[in-house]
């Protein structure tokens, strides 16, 4: 009510006065400023706000996650914030057009002013990543090039319950894991493997697929069971699970592979909904990645890039590491027609109906 008695405006609220005066052009301190600075500048500002909205609410999911169990309220706002993550992420990932009207040419009348100009040595990008589960992948002494301050933020950040770990302890937890001695496993393992091997047959007697392509698709079917076969083989999943094959706990993947079957379920509607954002978040992050990658390729070929790295090399060979979510993706492998699926019990139902929907009443 303070403010209806006093003149507020617009540009008070939103301090413009700092906002629009925060381009300082390394440029105009030489004598030949670069015209397209301004907008480099400009641009990678506003990825920084983005970031920090990013970080807002990506603290707030895992504030929610960090309240076991998850209710059907829990679970509708953690959706509605994670689509909002992924509406910023598409917006971020527009903005690399804006910087392509840049020239390669105009482009390295730039780059001896921007050798820490580079979005990957941003800080609020790299606690980002923490937060969303790379933190394992992160070694310490990566952080060394952030101000001290910043590393200190980004240590603090390391060692924090990451969206990885959160949604992991979610689905490890869920009522599916109670399923393995009944009779829905064991139905549904053997219409996977009556799937795969029939997928083995048609790879052999397809005339079209020369002999490496042929041994290839084989290996990968053959890669493939060996890997569904462990999900239901504790000792295997676990080397396995060493090796870097999986990610998640044992008892998580199940959980996520139940859910993608039977999503069209009421009761999984909502768990669904969370598992397929952060798959399209993955793919988000993934395709920022490959658009900073074409970008610097476009504008510097194999030069050294923007932060003193041949940047797209880095990038394609980190691909499949930055990934947070890759165990979500193996799963689409094993995935049936909706014809085949083994028909749920009542009694399987009635506990999923309670365990999703009747907590959201309670």
């Amino acid at each position: 009510m303070g403010r209806l008695n006093t003149e507020f405006h617009y540009s008070d609220y939103l301090r413009l006065d700092v906002l629009l005066n925060a381009q300082f052009p390394e440029s105009s301190r030489s004598d030949r400023e670069v015209h397209d600075e301004t907008l480099f500048i400009i641009s990678h500002q506003v990825h920084e706000l983005w970031f920090k909205e990013i970080l807002y609410e990506l603290k707030s999911v895992l504030d929610l996650f960090s309240s076991m169990p998850l209710d059907g309220r829990k679970l509708g706002s953690i959706t509605s914030r994670l689509n909002r993550l992924l509406a910023i992420h598409k917006i971020i990932n527009r903005q690399i057009e804006v910087l392509e009207t840049i020239s390669p040419l105009d482009f390295l009348e730039l780059r001896d002013f921007l050798l820490s100009g580079s979005v990957f040595e941003s800080c609020q990008f790299r606690e980002i990543e923490l937060r969303l589960g790379l933190a394992t992948r992160v070694p310490a002494e990566a952080l060394n090039r952030f101000r001290p301050e910043e590393r200190e933020v980004l240590l603090k950040a390391r060692e924090e319950k990451t969206l990885f770990e959160a949604v992991d302890d979610w689905l490890a937890n869920m009522p599916f894991r109670y399923l393995e001695g009944a009779e829905f496993w064991p139905r549904y393992r053997s219409i996977v493997r009556d799937m795969l091997e029939n997928d083995r047959r048609m790879a052999q007697k397809n005339r079209f697929l020369a002999g490496w392509d042929r041994q290839g698709q084989l290996g990968r079917l053959e890669n493939a069971r060996y890997r569904f076969d462990a999900l239901f083989k504790p000792e295997e999943y676990e080397l396995l699970r060493d090796e870097g094959v999986f990610q998640f706990r044992r008892a998580a993947v199940l959980s996520a592979l139940f859910i993608l079957l039977y999503r069209d379920e009421s009761p999984l509607q909502a768990p669904f909904g969370v598992l397929k954002t952060l798959m399209d978040i993955d793919d988000q992050l993934i395709a920022w990645r490959i658009n900073r990658s074409l970008f610097d390729q476009h504008m510097l070929g194999n030069k050294i890039g923007l932060g003193g790295r041949i940047t797209h090399d880095y990038i394609r060979e980190m691909m499949e590491e930055k990934r947070i979510f890759r165990d979500l993706f193996s799963l689409s492998t094993f995935l049936v027609p909706y014809s085949a699926l083994p028909e749920l019990s009542q009694k399987l139902k009635q506990n999923l109906d309670v365990h999703f929907c009747h907590r959201s009443n309670g």
